[in-house]
């Protein structure tokens, strides 16, 4: 009995593995061919053999893998394969002939668009982008290659991140070596600093350096992202185009890698140190002369006479003394003189100070002068002569050396007397100036120049007589008055207020002790 049931049993085997056998043939000699279908559009197929016959089973014909996916059936005379995709996937489609043997195995892909169209279209898109492939792989446009101009790499991600091509194509395409390198020099162009470079590294940019301030950084940083924009997406997505850099490092979100420092802040330079030299100059002449004839004899007598009415209401005559005179101022006066007068009066004054800060010098000579105050008795008032100086200088920026000087001058002259009191000439001056250090400017020139001519007013001898016989007077006095005043100004710009005085020094003989 058992070795019944042994033999059955390998008879079954041997049936089993002759089918296969001959399963095998089959499928090696029937024609396989792959079969691409788009959504909504019908596909034709034209068969090379007879089907099977019109009695036959459908199933026994065509059998799908996954009927879901698509549906299969003839033309009328048997000759096509109409098939119609239902949704996206892959299947197998078998066809048998009128023997019942297969004849075409279809490997058949549905898709939901039309890939070969979008190909296309990207083609036009792209064709001037060298160093681009284009081709589909499964249900995929697969774009690779490298590019070596960035403006290229920024119009490919542009048409990729459509939304009629995104969810379709997959984007391999990278920057070669040659072009990160010319963007590398680019951006170190534009951010225009010698002390940051910009190189390349494992396909990244980086930036390295020493930086002023931490804005300097960021205007850094934000003009390298601005030319690398074609890099940035921040995240790594399959359904969609990626950028080089996410599609070699899925976890890198920025291209910029940033390695700058901030220099150490400077310590504050010392205010700068002025040195101002104020020379004022007065030159003052007078000249007088006068010339003068007078001749005016007059009468003096000793007696008198008087005449008029009487108590008695008669007329008399009274006399008084002896009718005998003296005549006086009998013979003519001759006066003639001539005066001239000339002063000069030279100040030198220097007052080193920081720049922006005020300078002040007064040199005021008091003299006292004496008057009757209301109670008659005498008093004494002040009167001040001499200079009082007031100047600010400020260097200006980016215009190497010049200062800008505001100056409040004040100069009060002794101009001559008026009995026993002084009298002053007054020079006042303020304005605003710009001189260059090391350079002398004149800022104020005044001249005066007065002349007066008088004829036949005072006579030689002094007043007229009272009792003139007669007057014969001739003069002349002409007077001229000149004055000119002259302020020269210096400033120099020094490193210590030592060194400001070394001239003084030297011109009076000081000798540092050491």
């Amino acid at each position: 009995m058992r070795k019944v049931l042994f033999y059955a049993l390998l008879f079954s085997f041997a049936i089993q593995a002759q089918a296969q056998r001959a399963k095998r043939l089959s499928e090696a000699k029937a024609t396989k061919q792959e079969l691409v279908l788009y959504i909504g559009l019908q596909s034709t197929l034209d068969l090379g053999f007879d089907p099977c016959a019109i009695g036959g089973s459908y199933e026994e014909c065509i059998r799908i893998a996954h009927k879901t996916l698509v549906t299969v059936q003839y033309s009328k005379d048997k000759r096509q394969m109409i098939f119609t995709p239902l949704k996206k996937g892959e299947t197998t489609v078998t066809v048998r002939d009128e023997k019942g043997d297969i004849r075409l195995i279809l490997k058949t892909v549905v898709n939901e668009s039309n890939l070969a169209r979008r190909l296309l279209e990207l083609k036009e898109l792209l064709r001037d982008i060298e160093g681009v492939e284009l081709k589909i792989m499964a249900d995929k446009i697969i774009v690779d290659g490298e590019v070596v101009v960035v403006g290229d790499l920024n119009r490919l991600y542009a048409v990729l991140s459509d939304t009629s091509y995104k969810d379709s194509v997959l984007n391999l395409v990278t920057v070669s070596p040659v072009g990160l390198q010319i963007l590398a020099e680019r951006i170190q162009a534009e951010i225009n600093n010698p002390n940051v470079k910009v190189r390349v590294l494992n396909g990244l940019f980086l930036l390295e350096g020493q930086v002023e301030s931490a804005g300097q950084a960021e205007s850094a940083v934000n003009i390298a992202r601005s030319m690398v924009q074609g890099f940035a997406l921040p995240t790594y997505n399959l359904q969609g185009p990626n950028t080089p850099i996410d599609v070699k490092r899925a976890t890198v979100k920025d291209p910029i890698i940033v390695r700058l420092t901030i220099a150490p802040s400077k310590p504050k330079p010392l205010d700068k140190m002025l040195r101002v030299t104020v020379d004022f100059v007065e030159l003052s002449k007078d000249y007088l002369r006068n010339f003068g004839f007078s001749w005016i004899p007059s009468l003096d007598s000793g007696g008198s006479i008087s005449f008029g009415q009487s108590t008695t209401g008669g007329v008399t005559t009274q006399g008084n003394g002896s009718l005998a005179g003296t005549i006086g101022n009998l013979f003519p006066k001759l006066n003639t003189a001539q005066n001239a007068g000339y002063a000069r009066v030279l100040e030198e004054s220097v007052m080193i100070v920081k720049d922006g800060k005020v300078a002040r010098l007064e040199k005021v000579l008091q003299v006292p002068v004496q008057t009757i105050n209301e109670k008659g008795q005498p008093t004494f008032q002040v009167v001040d002569i001499g200079p009082k100086i007031q100047i600010t200088p400020r260097l200006i920026q980016g215009q190497g050396e010049n200062i800008d000087m505001n100056i409040d001058f004040f100069f009060a002259g002794l101009a001559g007397k008026q009995g026993s009191a002084p009298t002053r000439l007054n020079h006042v001056y303020k304005s605003d100036v710009i001189i260059k250090s090391g350079e002398s400017a004149a800022i104020v020139n005044a001249l005066s120049n007065a002349i007066s001519t008088a004829f036949n007013k005072d006579p030689p001898g002094g007043s007229v007589p009272g009792n003139p016989l007669f007057t014969l007077l001739r003069s002349k006095a002409f007077q001229k008055n000149k004055s000119q005043f002259v302020v020269f100004i210096t400033p120099q710009i020094i490193e210590s207020a030592s060194q400001g005085t070394e001239d003084i020094k030297n011109k009076y003989g000081l000798k540092r002790k050491l």
